[in-house]
């Protein structure tokens, strides 16, 4: 940590980059960090490849996001990122502080903060401050709060642990509001994810003897619901939440033939280890992957389904 702090102390354009497909805990993280250090008089960009989800626009400096990267970055913080190809980040003479809590993270930074143990890297994040010595401002906290809150499920998922309750407690003192969180993340779904859920819902199979359930997203399903692709979050839970399902399968088709897989389970699987099948990793609980794709995307999604299951049923 003070070899990072060293970093960001003698860097003057730092990028907080968030990864593509952004959920709460990368964006939390980096909007949470840049507010702590906005007082150093550094210059800072909040950098981020892709499309944002609208449901996190609440969070202070949303609007400070952006996709173009600067060419006179000399420190680019990495946050909640295990593979450094998902960030997106353009050429430049910069050194890179890697803070995540991915078990398959790599390690690519010249600096890494990484703690497979922690409830989500907003945890990290909250660490990284207090040895610092820097108490989170209300926008600060509030970032940090939504990113831990989201990544444990809002303190139901098994990474949560005692830690997550005390980080959570002291962003609420520091000024987070816990009850205006939850609201604004989780009652304020638009009409366009309600039908694209519904279609992704009709593709449910069940797989493995009932211990798997996997569902779907076409590109032409975001076309007939006008949805975005952010707007998908959530199917993949919803597939693992069916009584005796152990994982919960959800595989969307991107843009540019290629596939992108999420992967959950309830207390044994292990699905980092499935999704480095094809490539990809994350947490015990928690992983996923992107594929190029050569076949009929349903063809695809049933391979991919069929792999899976074989893995699971050797056991």
């Amino acid at each position: 940590m003070q070899e990072a702090f060293n970093l960001i102390n003698n860097s003057s354009h730092i990028v907080f980059a968030s990864h593509v497909n952004p959920d709460a805990d990368t964006l939390g993280s980096a909007l949470g960090l840049m507010h702590a250090f906005k007082t150093m008089g550094k210059k800072l960009t909040l950098y981020n490849q892709g499309e944002l989800p609208k449901t996190l626009d609440f969070m202070p400096g949303f609007e400070l996001i952006t996709d173009v990267f600067p060419k006179d970055a000399d420190l680019v913080v990495a946050l909640d990122c295990g593979d450094i190809k998902r960030l997106g980040l353009g050429a430049g003479a910069y050194k890179i502080v890697n803070i995540d809590h991915h078990a398959s993270n790599p390690l690519y930074g010249d600096e890494n903060i990484v703690m497979p143990k922690a409830a989500s890297t907003a945890s990290v994040v909250v660490d990284f401050l207090r040895y610092c010595q820097i108490r989170p401002s209300a926008e600060s906290a509030t970032c940090l709060y939504a990113a831990l809150a989201s990544d444990t499920g809002f303190f139901k998922y098994e990474s949560t642990n005692e830690k997550a309750f005390l980080d959570a407690a002291y962003l609420c003192e520091c000024g987070a509001k816990a009850a205006d969180v939850a609201r604004l993340m989780t009652q304020r779904e638009s009409l366009s994810k309600i039908k694209l859920l519904s279609k992704i819902l009709a593709t449910l199979e069940l797989a493995a003897g009932g211990k798997m359930a996997y569902v779907y997203m076409t590109k032409q399903m975001l076309d007939e619901t006008g949805a975005k692709q952010d707007e998908a979050d959530g199917a993949v839970e919803m597939a693992r939440s069916i009584d005796g399902v152990e994982v919960g399968l959800f595989l969307r088709e991107l843009d540019g033939g290629h596939i992108r897989g999420s992967l959950r389970s309830k207390s044994y699987i292990d699905v980092n280890s499935l999704a480095a099948l094809f490539g990809g990793g994350g947490h015990v609980r928690a992983a996923g992957f992107t594929i190029k794709n050569e076949l009929l995307f349903a063809d695809a999604a049933k391979k991919i389904a069929d792999t899976i299951e074989t893995h699971i049923l050797k056991g």
